[in-house]
């Protein structure tokens, strides 16, 4: 289900509420920004969602259909402010979640985007917005909101050709340490749950090698 579909029947302000309904959905499907700043007390019906898949962080907006078996030519995505600025405290009033994708969902929903390097967004200063978003979730990790149990998949996307998108583009964060190679792939691995570190690939955490990212997991 929709979220923007399920809120008419579960919303108690409105003339369509089913009572009872908002407990036994177990997924949701988020693909309108506006639906993250949905008030708590309507989220707190949702006790039983385990698994939500947010797809408002990347819209297509240009894209050339598939011809010839090739697959679709996108040219320009665009990246949403707004959900990176409400992803935490959205998942985090869902207290059984345990699954959770972040990306798009193609405007004729065959496939889905996550974040990846070479992508082309019409934000100037996407990888800034991108760390934002990382920080906000290490936080989320760190203060207790979002537990270690969650597995997030396409927060930590895949860096391009040119190497980590993170260190070439990006200037110190005050707020963390400055004696480290690069300080999101540190803050990542010192902030995810350790499986998760363990399983990122090279290419998401370029910084890091493989070796020193089971040390830093296996030591935490």
């Amino acid at each position: 289900l929709f979220f923007d579909e399920v809120i008419p029947i579960t919303s108690r302000n409105s003339i369509f509420f089913l009572p009872d309904v908002s407990a036994e959905i177990r997924t949701l499907h988020v693909r309108h920004s506006q639906n993250l700043r949905e008030s708590s007390e309507n989220l707190k019906q949702f006790e039983n969602v385990d698994d939500i898949n947010v797809f408002s962080l990347i819209e297509e907006l240009e894209h050339q259909p598939a011809q010839h078996g090739r697959n679709r030519n996108v040219t320009n995505l665009h990246l949403d402010v707004e959900t990176i600025e409400n992803f935490i405290p959205f998942i985090s009033h869902f207290p059984k979640l345990s699954v959770c994708f972040l990306g798009g969902l193609s405007s004729d929903s065959d496939f889905t985007y996550s974040l990846d390097g070479d992508q082309r967004f019409d934000v100037p200063d996407h990888q800034v917005q991108i760390a934002k978003l990382i920080e906000s979730v290490c936080q989320g990790y760190l203060v207790g909101v979002l537990s270690t149990d969650v597995k997030l998949y396409g927060v930590v996307g895949y860096h391009g050709r040119r190497g980590c998108n993170w260190r070439n583009q990006l200037q110190d964060i005050a707020s963390y340490r400055n004696d480290v190679f690069c300080q999101i792939c540190d803050m990542i691995c010192t902030c995810f749950p350790p499986p998760q570190v363990m399983n990122f690939c090279d290419n998401q955490i370029p910084c890091i090698s493989k070796e020193n990212r089971f040390r830093i997991a296996k030591f935490r």
